[in-house]
């Protein structure tokens, strides 16, 4: 879902291995900042903030995970139906 999130916003595959390296090793802040300065949308960035931070049982996660793209809980709600000609331009690795 986050690489999906990240594809969207036009985030190149070695930039989101970066993005997804920093946020397994806790380095949030890095990860969002990277994010922006890529140009990912304040939308898709705090959307992976939220995802990031579910915790619970796998269930609970995916429900909550939904509810983030399908109900309105977020402004993240349209990011997986975004188009892609929209995304960021910035392609130099951090």
């Amino acid at each position: 879902m986050l690489r999906r999130l990240l594809e969207r916003e036009g985030v190149g595959e070695d930039q989101q291995d970066m993005i997804l390296s920093m946020i397994d090793r806790g380095m949030l802040k890095q990860a969002f900042d990277y994010m922006r300065w890529l140009g990912a949308s304040r939308d898709a960035v705090d959307a992976i903030r939220e995802l990031v931070g579910l915790s619970g049982s796998s269930a609970e996660i995916f429900r909550r995970a939904e509810e983030i793209f399908h109900y309105g809980r977020s402004p993240a709600r349209n990011l997986l139906k975004r188009d892609p000609s929209t995304s960021c331009d910035r392609r130099a690795r951090y």
